[in-house]
């Protein structure tokens, strides 16, 4: 899967999914989650389980301590999808 797909999947998720607000995720090209984006650890963990089921896939509490922005969760999914 290309990381435009992916990312688009993740936006889609923030916004529709965690209900971020639109304008905040665009605003910047790599928003922070807690930052940029006024996420607290629950929207955060919601986030993650949500794209766990949309991409098949696990995430160790390890892997989520890393999975602080938008280009890391992208990136971290694509390398995933990669070398399962």
């Amino acid at each position: 899967m290309e990381k435009e797909k992916i990312k688009e999947k993740v936006l889609d998720i923030l916004i529709n999914g965690v209900h971020v607000k639109k304008s905040k995720v665009l605003l910047k090209e790599n928003p922070k989650f807690i930052d940029d984006l006024e996420m607290d650890s629950l929207s955060i963990l919601d986030l993650i389980e949500r794209v766990e089921k949309e991409f098949n896939i696990e995430v160790s509490d390890e892997e989520l301590e890393k999975l602080t922005d938008l280009v890391s969760v992208v990136e971290y999914l694509y390398n995933k999808k990669r070398n399962p």
